[in-house]
């Protein structure tokens, strides 16, 4: 699966074609010359040179990199697999809507091409092709997905998935989901509203269904409606209040302990978003939407994004 992607690369610097076999430990663009590595693993890193850097600065050194590429390199390892069979139980009650719209996976049967922007570790579906900031787990191109290393009308469905609030450009990554679909192809999010601060690496904003609504302009809606309820919301705001309340509250160990105490003893009122996520004003408090949209079938291959 991942090697039909590679004849539809695309220089991020200069937007031409890339030649790509799979079987190299760099790539050449033979329009502007620049030079991509290849990792050991068979990765192609698609970054601009001057991004690299700074990408890895932000993974090594900031606090909200740091810890998105220490929980992306631990996934998997057994100190993974003890925190997860202690963890207390999730205080988050998630509609299931994905599940109904699986289909999307499945557009062009065995032909079905996904890509997923910040993808890994792991995969949402075992079609999907991952892209995200480093080589993590599962990750088959390393990218910006404001400058997406695909060319134009090249993949049948684009997720992004928890993403967009760590991006500060978000109309850009809209565009370029945009850019990248073939006509008829579908977009799916799942966006922040009322969820506190998580830098993962950065963390720029929310959305109201309204919010989404603009910014997914250029896709025909098919679906938008709560993933997250108001309950979960509150569960959430709670456990962060806790850790803000007792002192050194952001302690590893206490924080750790204080998520368990607080999950345990709440987890079981989440249940009351099956309930609640019914009411049209469950949008005023949703922790997050879930969107599905779809590129109009008359858009032609290399069109744009509307702009606003």
């Amino acid at each position: 699966m991942v090697s039909r992607i590679y004849s539809r690369l695309r220089c991020p610097v200069c937007h031409a074609s890339l030649q790509f076999k799979g079987e190299t430990t760099e790539i050449r663009c033979a329009a502007c010359t620049e030079v991509f590595p290849v990792t050991r693993s068979g990765v192609p890193v698609l970054l601009r040179p001057d991004q690299r850097p700074r990408i890895r600065e932000v993974l090594a050194e900031d606090e909200g990199g740091r810890r998105m590429a220490e929980q992306y390199r631990r996934f998997g390892t057994w100190r993974a697999k003890v925190r997860s069979t202690f963890r207390s139980p999730s205080i988050v009650y998630d509609e299931d809507v994905a599940r109904k719209y699986s289909w999307i996976y499945d557009t062009r049967g065995p032909d079905t091409l996904i890509l997923s922007i910040g993808g890994g570790p792991g995969r949402e579906n075992p079609r999907v092709i991952n892209l995200n900031l480093d080589a993590f787990d599962s990750v088959d191109l390393v990218g910006d997905g404001t400058n997406l290393p695909l060319a134009d009308s090249s993949v049948d469905t684009v997720t992004c998935n928890a993403v967009i609030e760590h991006v500060p450009n978000p109309r850009d990554l809209v565009s370029e989901m945009h850019r990248v679909l073939k006509p008829g192809g579908y977009a799916q999010l799942m966006v922040p509203f009322v969820f506190p601060y998580h830098a993962f690496p950065g963390d720029y904003q929310r959305y109201t269904v309204s919010g989404i609504g603009e910014l997914t302009r250029c896709f025909e809606e098919v679906e938008l409606c709560v993933l997250t309820g108001p309950t979960s919301t509150m569960l959430v705001l709670f456990r962060e209040y806790l850790r803000l309340l007792v002192p050194g509250g952001e302690r590893p160990f206490l924080r750790l302990a204080l998520n368990g105490i607080s999950g345990w003893l709440t987890f079981p009122l989440k249940y009351l978003d099956r309930w609640l996520n019914r009411k049209k004003e469950a949008a005023n408090l949703a922790a997050a939407f879930y969107y599905l949209g779809r590129k109009p079938a008359a858009d032609q291959q290399g069109t744009k994004a509307p702009s606003r």
